[in-house]
């Protein structure tokens, strides 16, 4: 079983056509949205692709929550309305496995994560909900997988929509069997 991790839409729709294509062609059944789909020029096409696919798992940005009026003066209060019913964390659990969604911290999703500003791995590991098996994390636009022995893996699957390359990026995860691999991916867009 195949899974997709995302982050960092920023209404950029054709990073997002990019993927879809991508996760269609390769028959992935969930994707896993960190948040961040709104901003840039195409906020409302963004929406409605994510809102309407429901491979789609979608928890709340930092932008969702700064666009909110924005939004709402442009297209009206549905959007606002399904926004608002984002989680700002969320677990899942697949194939027996709980992983933890967040767009940065549990505590915040405007903070940049612990580690990105200095902090020690352990202190890293340890803002994260322990019970889990894989925390996923965005914010950043960084591509990072990190695992230390007894704890928890960590991954930010990088901006599909934001990053100065020209390329979005996301990761696969894949069960075989027991076990479970993490691929980082890159498309041109």
């Amino acid at each position: 079983m195949k899974f997709a991790i995302v982050s960092d839409i920023h209404g950029n729709i054709k990073a997002l056509e990019a993927f879809i294509k991508y996760i269609d062609d390769k028959s992935i059944e969930k994707i896993l949205n960190l948040g961040d789909i709104l901003a840039g020029e195409y906020p409302k096409e963004v929406f409605e692709k994510v809102f309407s696919d429901k491979r789609f798992i979608n928890i709340r940005g930092n932008h969702e929550n700064k666009l909110s009026a924005y939004l709402y003066e442009q297209y009206g209060g549905e959007i606002i309305r399904k926004l608002n019913k984002l989680e700002l964390k969320k677990i899942i659990d697949i194939n027996g496995k709980n992983f933890l969604m967040v767009h940065s911290r549990e505590t915040s999703n405007t903070d940049i994560p612990l580690l990105y500003n200095g902090e020690s791995l352990e202190k890293f590991l340890k803002d994260y909900d322990d019970s889990v098996d894989y925390v996923l994390i965005g914010h950043t636009h960084l591509p990072l997988m990190v695992t230390s022995y007894g704890e928890k893996t960590i991954i930010n699957p990088g901006s599909l929509g934001l990053t100065i390359d020209g390329y979005a990026y996301f990761c696969i995860g894949e069960f075989t069997n027991e076990e479970i691999s993490f691929n980082f991916k890159k498309i041109k867009v």
